[in-house]
């Protein structure tokens, strides 16, 4: 009895104790209130400042006005500028060296958990000093071969009414180019290599005898004017007196693996682009064209460059021939340049 009696005594001491440590531990603190949940605000509708870059260079824009909670940012519509990137976090637009003229609408979203929102931007790509063909005026003198040798037919027909039927088409330039004397070379010699010159010089009168006509003028000129906008003008003319001014075409600056390219697209019978690759400008010696009685060449300034794919008809017996063999060859083009 005595030995019960001690250890009920021990079991209820400790129960105490436990019940006095679990009172000490509990009564006097309590548990923090709970953090409220951040209110997510969806994006509201947001704008970008316009933003104008050369071909050629880079650039960038940042949104104005963007309200939301952390929206993340994507490129909704490029407009066709596929040269664009976007950092998601900030909406920073990015516009990289590889670009073509014009003018591009862009659309931008902004998203988070609780909806979305568009910003607009107009990005126009002008042009570069390092190229810059506006304002002045060109005439097309050479188109020189540079695809394999090939041959053209139906020169015995209406267009070049020609006492033979083809000539083969040879590589390059004349040999010697231009310290040639034209003593040595007779029109039997030449006319290989400038029978693509003399085509395609029948067909780059084509633009302007349309666009001339349509306004109750002439045109049968290769000479053209390069807006501002880059539009393709040329000058009309009554008899011997000069008429109006009229559009024959519009053309794009690209830039690619350091280099420009030139897309001159012609209206005629069917809208014909002809890209000129790496046009550079230089002082251009013609042997063929002798400035005084003594035979000196004529010198003028040139663009020259490369037209990997240029449409020239293979068979030029007629209308028809023409417009049914036209073929896509490399040459090499030649533009005098004139100042306005």
């Amino acid at each position: 009895m005595i030995k019960l009696l001690k250890i009920s005594n021990w079991v209820m001491a400790f129960m105490s104790v436990t019940v006095l440590l679990f009172i000490a531990s509990c009564g006097g603190s309590s548990d923090p209130d709970p953090t409220p949940p951040v209110e997510v605000i969806p994006p509201a509708a947001f704008t970008y400042p316009a933003a104008t870059v050369a071909v050629g260079a880079t650039g960038s824009a940042m949104p104005s006005a963007v309200t939301g909670t952390s929206p993340v940012f994507s490129i909704k519509d490029n407009g066709g500028a596929d040269f664009l990137t976007i950092d998601a976090s900030t909406g920073e637009l990015s516009v990289g060296a590889e670009s073509t003229t014009g003018t591009y609408s862009v659309i931008v979203k902004a998203a988070n958990a609780k909806g979305s929102a568009d910003g607009t931007i107009e990005i126009t790509i002008g042009v570069n000093p390092d190229f810059d063909p506006t304002g002045k005026g060109y005439t097309w003198k050479y188109f020189m071969n540079q695809d394999e040798p090939w041959t053209m037919t139906g020169l015995d027909g209406d267009i070049a009414e020609l006492p033979f039927p083809s000539v083969d088409i040879p590589t390059g330039w004349p040999a010697g180019w231009p310290a040639l004397d034209p003593n040595d070379w007779n029109e039997q010699t030449l006319f290989p290599y400038l029978a693509v010159n003399a085509i395609s010089e029948l067909l780059f009168q084509v633009p302007s005898d349309i666009a001339c006509g349509e306004v109750g003028e002439s045109g049968d000129q290769l000479y053209f004017e390069v807006d501002d906008d880059l539009s393709l003008m040329t000058n009309c003319h009554i008899g011997d007196v000069a008429g109006q001014r009229v559009l024959i075409g519009t053309s794009s600056i690209s830039y690619k693996d350091g280099k420009f390219s030139w897309a001159l697209t012609l209206y005629s019978q069917i809208e014909i682009e002809y890209i000129i690759d790496n046009p550079t400008s230089e002082t251009f010696i013609d042997p063929l064209d002798p400035q005084d009685a003594n035979g000196t060449p004529n010198q003028f300034p040139a663009l020259r460059g490369m037209v990997e794919k240029y449409t020239i008809p293979t068979n030029v017996f007629d209308e028809a021939g023409i417009l049914t063999s036209l073929s896509l060859k490399k040459v090499e083009v030649i533009l005098e340049v004139s100042e306005l």
